[in-house]
């Protein structure tokens, strides 16, 4: 790798409350990790064809990570940018991700987040919280067009709202341990396929116009208007909510 391609970025934390990170990278693959240190964000950029300029901007509360180049559409995949940030996990803070058609992969492992909407065009996407998220996060959306979309430990984002839309999208969601919380999880009516993973012992209630496609020890039995299986019967909590309202899509719950 040639150093001279390589675009060095450091932000720091400003003194103003409400942080929020805002990246539009649609053109560059963009890898995202927690991070150690003062810094707010720390990465590089490299973009051997320069074929689109960065800015990084800063502004009382927000950040912004800006990288769209009006040629780039035009630029062999090979020689598109690529992106990689850290962050780190001195204060809570918002972020709000615009990427493309090229594979990321984004890991939240304990970042004190309290908002994530992620926006994604094709290709396949991972997104992994890889360690619990210490701030109790307010809302979590993703949208994507086709997808699919891989979502790994997402009971550590400790998040009380999460959104999956996008047309035609599927998506393949692992909560990976207990929930922190009750949440509720909304499936939008473009998606094509939704396969959930939870740990066995799980409270679940769904809302859906038919019912999900299940192993026989999930146990789902259909009462006023939800579906719900024995530790929800029982009144047991955290309680994992879902509304399913794609009207072609399937539902497919695993308990593991």
């Amino acid at each position: 790798m040639d150093p001279s391609e390589l675009t060095f970025i450091k932000v720091h934390y400003p003194k103003a409350k409400d942080l929020q990170f805002k990246i539009t990278a649609p053109m560059s693959s963009l890898v995202i990790s927690p991070g150690i240190g003062n810094a707010w964000a720390t990465g590089r950029f490299r973009d051997p064809a320069e074929v689109i300029p960065l800015a990084v901007k800063q502004s009382g509360n927000v950040a912004e990570i800006i990288a769209v180049g009006a040629f780039a559409y035009k630029t062999p995949l090979k020689l598109l940018p690529q992106m990689t940030l850290s962050f780190g996990r001195l204060k809570p803070f918002s972020l709000f991700v615009t990427a493309g058609d090229i594979s990321n992969q984004l890991d939240f492992g304990g970042l004190p987040l309290s908002c994530l909407d992620i926006q994604y065009g094709l290709g396949h996407q991972l997104i992994d919280f890889s360690y619990p998220n210490t701030q109790p996060m307010r809302r979590m959306k993703v949208t994507a067009d086709t997808g699919p979309i891989q979502i790994e430990n997402l009971a550590n984002a400790n998040a009380a709202e999460i959104r999956l839309a996008g047309d035609a999208t599927s998506y393949r969601v692992r909560f990976g341990c207990e929930l922190n919380r009750s949440t509720s999880l909304y499936v939008g009516t473009a998606v094509s396929r939704t396969e959930i993973f939870i740990p066995l012992g799980t409270a679940v209630k769904i809302k859906s116009s038919s019912p999900p496609h299940s192993s026989h020890k999930d146990d789902f039995a259909y009462a006023d208007g939800t579906f719900s299986n024995g530790p929800a019967r029982d009144h047991q909590e955290p309680l994992l909510s879902i509304r399913n309202a794609a009207s072609g899509g399937s539902l497919h719950m695993w308990s593991i």
